[in-house]
């Protein structure tokens, strides 16, 4: 699976997500994350709640009966100054962000390995059952032009229809060895998966690509393994990168 890809010198990723979830031990409370969070003041002053909610439906003879428990805090997620990089430690695992401010990923892995190891030591994992690497993508595409200029990942469009949707949303979940999957997702304009709204500008049309490569497997926590597996990750995230756009698309972004 291992290939060689062209460096992008203007690679148009939004966002990148390390994400580890976990199984804590059952007598751990959302208190003991607290020695986490100061860990993390200096270099991550802001501190937001991560909340969850939960509904039940119940359908039978009568009508549906809709119960939900309030709001429930599970975590929190802590921003730098400049909201360019965030870390959230929740009571499901460990997460951390890179928002408009990746580098590379070597920079990315070393910085949520030293965090993972303060979560770690604090929260004692029982084990990792699921890991993930994000990459949220947007692309500018030729205003007017074939899908098939750009992609060479796209929806079939029969000849009978046109040929240039002015919208378009496409979800595949493509299995790799070993219970590897990625999700793969486009999705243009005003369909936009950040809530950042995008729109038709010039001559171009932005197109977010959403690849979330991930293994639900158990791993122990202090163990080499979960980090050998994250680079398989990232190599399936890239062929499904490169392999998801033209020659012509991708000299944009050298």
């Amino acid at each position: 699976m291992s290939g060689i890809y062209p460096h992008l010198s203007r690679a148009p990723i939004r966002e990148a997500v390390l994400d580890i979830r976990v199984e804590l031990p059952a007598s751990f409370a959302l208190e003991q994350l607290a020695p986490f969070t100061d860990l993390l003041s200096a270099s991550f002053p802001e501190v937001r709640p991560i909340h969850t909610i939960s509904a039940n439906f119940a359908i039978g003879d009568k009508a549906p009966e809709i119960s939900s428990a309030p709001p429930r805090i599970v975590g929190h997620i802590h921003w730098t100054q400049d909201k360019s990089r965030a870390v959230q430690g929740r009571l499901d695992g460990f997460t951390v962000n890179h928002v408009n401010s990746y580098k590379d990923w070597e920079s990315l892995r070393l910085q949520a390995q030293e965090l993972w190891r303060l979560y770690a030591d604090v929260a004692h994992p029982v084990r990792v059952v699921r890991i993930a690497l994000r990459y949220v993508n947007r692309l500018e595409l030729l205003a007017d032009a074939p899908l098939e200029r750009s992609l060479r990942t796209l929806p079939k469009i029969n000849s009978a229809l046109p040929q240039h949707p002015t919208n378009h949303f496409m979800r595949l979940v493509l299995p790799f060895p070993e219970s590897r999957q990625v999700v793969l997702t486009q999705a243009t304009e005003d369909v936009d998966l950040l809530g950042n709204g995008m729109h038709e500008a010039g001559n171009s049309v932005g197109l977010l690509l959403d690849l979330d490569a991930f293994v639900s497997r158990s791993f122990d926590p202090r163990s080499s393994d979960m980090w050998a597996e994250f680079e398989q990750l990232r190599e399936i995230k890239n062929l499904c990168f490169f392999e998801s756009l033209t020659p012509e698309a991708l000299e944009r972004y050298r």
